[in-house]
């Protein structure tokens, strides 16, 4: 094990900040074969990012830097390097809420996050970090807002904007963008009939609740004002969950009871639309 590791970290050595890297790397394997928590404990605490000076660093391991905001991505790339030479594929990196990147104020913070998406970017796509893959998850806004979003970084728009071909009403699965579609009605079907089968696995017991009740709550959940556009999966989840456990807690409510006037009318058999304004605010919901 010890050969195994200093051999797969010399390798490393010729890497941008890769002798550091072995030499924590080396440093956390002798605390664990020597039983000194205290130095495995250094050794996490600096691949966490957590030392705050250099010079707490260099007393602790032995080493001149720290990873930081300026260096973090380069050591992204020595993780991918290093799980690929113990046996794995390589590293997925899954960047979430990349609105947030939307959301800075400041033109030249907001620029200098876009120019670091593009450095990784390019070394995925150019063979620079074969080893990588990333994921970043944002809101169609955030990528096509050519104001603030990802499209207002020309190098990033060129690279990321979809083809002639595939915007033809045509899918392409390995281009950078791929774009996640709303649930059909029929997924968020089998989504409650998994999460009812879940609920009463968990809990142990058998659920009652009908396929028919369950499509009645899903005509509720859709047929709330703006859920074409709105309506996410989280939202459904969370108050389907609610009424599983409502209706578990306490044996004598009923699914109708709970849903009560928050049941959506078939448009079927619906007699003529009231005009009353009262009428209407009174079904209004945020």
């Amino acid at each position: 094990m010890e050969q195994r590791i200093f051999t797969v970290t010399a390798q490393m050595q010729n890497l941008v900040h890769g002798f550091d890297f072995a030499r924590v790397l080396a440093a956390y394997w002798n605390g664990h074969k020597l039983g000194e928590d205290g130095q495995k404990q250094a050794a996490l605490r600096w691949l966490r990012g957590e030392f705050p000076t250099k010079t707490e660093a260099r007393k602790e391991l032995d080493v001149s830097v720290i990873i930081d905001d300026d260096n973090w991505y380069d050591y992204i790339k020595l993780w991918s390097e290093f799980v690929a030479a113990v046996g794995y594929q390589g590293l997925l990196l899954f960047i979430d809420e990349g609105v947030n990147l939307y959301k800075i104020s400041n033109s030249i913070a907001r620029t200098s996050n876009y120019e670091k998406l593009l450095t990784m970017f390019n070394d995925t796509m150019q063979g620079k970090a074969e080893h990588l893959g990333i994921f970043l998850g944002g809101t169609p806004q955030f990528v096509e807002d050519e104001r603030r979003g990802l499209f207002s970084y020309e190098a990033l728009r060129s690279r990321l904007v979809e083809g002639r071909f595939a915007g033809a009403g045509y899918r392409n699965y390995t281009g950078p963008i791929l774009k996640l579609e709303m649930l059909s009605h029929e997924e968020i079907l089998i989504l409650l009939q998994k999460l009812r089968q879940i609920h009463g696995l968990h809990f142990s017991y058998t659920p009652n609740l009908t396929d028919a009740e369950l499509i009645q709550f899903m005509e509720m959940a859709v047929g709330r004002m703006g859920a074409d556009e709105l309506l996410t999966p989280r939202e459904i989840v969370r108050d389907f969950m609610d009424l599983l456990h409502t209706l578990h807690q306490n044996p004598e409510a009923s699914f109708s009871q709970l849903l009560g006037e928050r049941m959506v009318e078939p448009a079927a058999g619906v007699g003529e639309p009231k005009d009353e304004l009262d009428d209407f605010l009174a079904e209004f919901e945020l």
